[in-house]
């Protein structure tokens, strides 16, 4: 798989492999890290505020750090940028393993250490997308993501039952050594890569003041662009509605429902399973375009909201955590696609950082305000609205996206 672009042959597709692999390694243990988490606090705490507040500072620096990783991504070499960050994950995560082992870590030392490890998430994550578009061409950007997409879920099947079994061994240790592993890994892989596609534009002295300049000229993009504003608002607005979703259907399944540990994972990890449907997603693509797309996946996070809201039964819960998955599987491959194309090599990578910054905002927002109405007023109260909302995005994307993205492609 390669191309021309502005004279220059592009990285081939064993290039893509390598990095299609580190995600992929990196991926597994994040997910590890994401149900392990929650159920490390609640064997700490037995709390679901504390696993909303614990939940909630994972999504924090995405929302500030997010589009300054992607800056960084698109002013340096994005292999040895991703390899730094991964070496401190890696660091990070041992020195939390240490004080699980001996029994220093409290809920405090958790929200910290979680804290700071979606600190360097947070540059890495527009800092792996960044690559994506200097290493295959505009028309195989949605089979990339769809690739990409799929391992990812690939993971999410995983990575719960995995979680759910470490956790059982130990206080949690097991859990967070994988998850450094896998940043190890990951790290070494994306060293190997060979150099990418540089920017084409004539790049301004690495200073401080160029590189703020930088974020700047990123965030007014963002933002100006008609079609990536609207994909923001889809995206954030979702994540408020559906923010604490996922947590507090552990904590149902934990607190409510009496379920083990290894069995949480393992449910979570049966309803990950249905969200490949993703591997039809270029097939999807053409026939619906974008607008489509990300309305279906839209339509599949509504009714997740509306079966959540009363989980009569533990297969309501289920149910909403399959559908809830598979809706945001299909909108992020859309929509990542999507700004992939709009923004073009040259920005994507701050394109990202705002874009994944103002959506770890709702999902901050969601995941606190979600876990203060569940445990005030009831979840039906956070989720009946949060449905309804869902429905005019979806009227939004269908109405309004095509006309803004046919003028921002033109332009």
């Amino acid at each position: 798989m390669t191309h021309e672009e502005s004279g220059r042959k592009l990285p081939s597709g064993r290039t893509f492999i390598r990095f299609w692999t580190a995600q992929t390694v990196s991926q597994l243990g994040d997910e590890v890290f994401i149900v392990a988490l929650p159920l490390i606090v609640y064997a700490t705490t037995r709390s679901a505020g504390a696993m909303s507040i614990a939940f909630g500072m994972t999504m924090v620096p995405h929302i500030a750090l997010g589009i300054l990783g992607g800056a960084l991504a698109d002013r340096f070499d994005q292999r040895r940028l991703l390899a730094t960050l991964s070496a401190a994950a890696t660091a990070a995560l041992l020195v939390l393993a240490a004080m699980l082992h001996f029994g220093a870590a409290g809920p405090v030392t958790l929200a910290v250490s979680a804290l700071l490890l979606a600190c360097l998430l947070a540059a890495l994550l527009p800092g792996y997308e960044s690559c994506i578009p200097r290493i295959v061409p505009a028309e195989r950007l949605v089979s990339a993501n769809s690739r990409l997409e799929v391992s990812r879920i690939v993971c999410a099947v995983v990575g719960p039952g995995l979680a759910g079994l470490l956790v059982t061994l130990g206080p949690g240790v097991g859990a967070i050594v994988f998850d450094a592993a896998s940043f190890l890994v990951a790290g070494l892989l994306l060293l190997s890569l060979p150099p990418l596609a540089p920017r084409a534009a004539p790049r301004r002295p690495a200073t401080t003041r160029n590189l703020l300049r930088e974020i700047g000229e990123g965030i007014g993009l963002a933002f100006r662009t008609r079609s990536i504003r609207l994909g923001m608002l889809l995206s954030t607005t979702t994540n408020v509605c559906v923010g604490a979703l996922h947590i507090v259907a552990i904590f149902q399944l934990r607190d409510r429902f009496d379920v083990p540990a290894p069995t949480v994972g393992l449910i979570m990890t049966g309803t990950a399973i249905f969200s490949l449907v993703v591997a039809a997603l270029p097939r999807l693509q053409r026939r619906l375009g974008y607008p489509g797309t990300l309305a279906i996946g839209l339509l599949l996070s509504m009714v997740a909201c509306l079966l959540m809201a009363k989980p009569a039964h533990i297969s309501w819960v289920i149910g909403a955590l399959a559908l809830e998955t598979c809706g945001a599987t299909v909108f992020n491959v859309g929509w990542r696609a999507m700004r992939q194309q709009v923004a073009g090599a040259e920005a994507i990578g701050r394109i990202s950082g705002v874009s994944r910054g103002v959506a770890f905002l709702g999902a901050a927002v969601g995941g606190w305000l979600g876990g203060a109405v569940a445990a005030s007023a009831g979840l039906s109260l956070y989720l009946y609205p949060g449905a309804a909302v869902i429905a005019g995005l979806v009227a939004l994307a269908l109405l309004r996206l095509p006309g803004y993205l046919a003028r921002d492609l033109a332009t």
